[in-house]
């Protein structure tokens, strides 16, 4: 180890991936002096390339690792930086939260990928609320059941699925788990489940206990796992399920399907607010930062998000001109979601503000999803309750291109990306060389790389509708070049994405939202 000061690098990403991270930070901080932590089998390659000190580990991150104590001990040692490709996992933070509790309370601990160093990590509910006390008794306490769950393991495998709490995780994660339930579980395994935070979604939460098994407690039986062994083994992780369940998601039933009292009763509500029940409707979730920053303003280590996804954010002002044009065609948009600023006066007639009515409830969004005609949104939670309740979904002003591989959608329309010099938009390989495609970029990611974000225009939102509506009355038609474009932008997408060692593990590598026919007749100079 070296004397004086140095900053602990965790290598836990692809070798790529920490390669130029290490560059980066090495550029951004010539005076530091960085020593790295990476697996045994890789350790020798990181010393040639970047010509740094290498502690080495077997197995895991985590807490059980001697090696990682050693270095967290040594004096000297000012940062730890965690390097990750798109998300972090939570039990590498959770053990490194937990060891500087107990060695270095003023230690720094920060996450890095080759785009930027984030601000401090935020680590998981888990050990975020308790006290090591607790942690310990926990443990204690659940050391029976424990050691009854390890010892049948070969026979009958119980394993547990973590919720998150927010509204359009839990849709996602449900729908996944369903799926999974129908699809990939095996006869002797029993999947449990239990929220990481309080969860209150009342009717939503209600109709999954009849499909999902919740069982509260299992967060410290799980937590003890953490501590015992066997965590790996017995939890069921996003990376084992969504390239197994994504490509299936389409051709499976809705998760929950509604009753005929409770259809009536969600006429009754919807004809209260003014719609009747012969009304055709258009469900569109326009996303905007004030949920965000709402859900945020609490959380100190957070402030800086809203400003970091803002780009992420579209008006209500550009689905006008789109509804508008569907109630002359008989069709009455409604939009959804919660904690979004009134729609503008020019929208009366055209837009019922659900958002912001007082029928607002999880049961009227379950109504609303499953009587309309498709759903229309941006990347946000609400897009979810479109899958959950296994709807048409049409994506617009995406921003991400891995979501056409993570999530489940009938049609993608993109921003536009324009390179901030010289004002011309960027096309689909151009993104790939700056290493846009498989991240989840944030606004601090796109400035790095000399790129900023526009939105669709109302045009085009209007054409995705229009495009959406034809495709589920079944009176859509690709042309021959239009079925060669996909083709062509389809095999552009995966070849990136396989160059990407970090995709084996999480992505289905096909494409489970395709682009929509509309982009490309607008915008064939993207693949070109």
């Amino acid at each position: 180890m070296p004397r004086g000061d140095f900053s602990f690098v965790i290598c836990t990403a692809p070798m790529e991936v920490c390669f130029r991270s290490i560059e980066r930070m090495h550029q951004e901080n010539p005076e530091k002096v960085f020593v790295l932590y990476a697996h045994r089998q890789y350790a020798e390659e990181y010393a040639r390339r970047t010509g740094l000190p290498v502690v080495t580990f077997d197995g895991e991150v985590s807490w059980k690792n001697v090696s990682l104590w050693k270095v967290l001990s040594t004096p000297g040692l000012k940062q730890v930086f965690y390097l990750y490709a798109d998300w972090w996992h939570n039990n590498v933070v959770d053990s490194l939260y937990y060891m500087r509790r107990i060695l270095c309370p003023e230690l720094g601990i920060y996450g890095a990928t080759e785009f930027k160093t984030s601000q401090e990590l935020y680590y998981s509910v888990d050990f975020q609320e308790e006290n090591l006390v607790t942690v310990a008794l926990m443990t204690v306490l659940w050391l029976p059941l424990y050691l009854v769950i390890r010892a049948i393991a070969p026979v009958y495998l119980i394993r547990f699925k973590c919720f998150d709490g927010a509204y359009g995780d839990f849709l996602q994660e449900a729908l996944s788990m369903n799926v999974a339930n129908r699809i990939y579980k095996k006869k002797r395994e029993l999947y449990v489940c239990y929220a990481r935070r309080k969860m209150d979604h009342g009717f939503v939460h209600e109709k999954t206990d009849r499909f999902l098994l919740f069982w509260p407690p299992a967060r410290y039986l799980h937590l003890a796992m953490r501590m015992l062994g066997g965590y790996n083994r017995h939890t069921i992780s996003e990376y084992e399920l969504r390239p197994v369940v994504l490509p299936k998601m389409g051709s499976m039933p809705p998760c929950i399907s509604l009753t005929r009292s409770e259809r009536s009763r969600g006429n009754e509500i919807l004809a209260g607010a003014g719609v009747g029940p012969d009304q055709k409707i258009i469900c569109v979730h326009v996303r905007d930062s004030a949920f965000f920053r709402e859900e945020l303003a609490l959380d100190g280590r957070m402030q800086d998000a809203v400003a970091e996804n803002r780009f992420r954010d579209w008006s209500g002002k550009d689905i006008i001109p789109f509804a508008r044009r569907f109630r002359e065609l008989g069709y009455l948009v409604i939009k959804m979601g919660t904690k979004h600023p009134p729609m503008p006066s020019e929208a009366g007639g055209f837009v019922f503000d659900y958002a912001n009515s007082s029928i607002k409830s999880p049961f009227m969004d379950c109504y609303l999803a499953e009587r309309c005609e498709f759903y229309l949104s941006s990347d946000s939670g609400p897009s979810n309750m479109a899958n959950f309740m296994q709807k048409p979904l049409m994506l617009v002003n995406m921003y991400n291109l891995n979501l056409m591989l993570l999530k489940h959608g009938n049609g993608v329309y993109l921003k536009r990306f324009v390179d901030i010099q010289t004002g011309r938009e960027l096309c689909l390989s151009e993104l790939c060389e700056r290493r846009l495609h498989w991240q989840r970029p944030n606004a601090s990611i796109f400035l790095g790389k000399g790129v900023s974000v526009e939105n669709n225009s109302p045009e085009e939102i209007l054409q995705c509708a229009e495009e959406m509506l034809a495709r589920v009355k079944g009176s859509w038609e690709d042309t021959p070049h239009d079925v060669e474009m996909r083709k062509k932008f389809n095999m552009l997408m995966l070849e990136n994405f396989r160059d990407v060692t970090y995709g084996h593990k999480y992505y289905a590598l096909e494409i489970n939202a395709p682009i929509s026919t509309t982009f490309l007749r607008n915008r064939p100079e993207f693949i070109q």
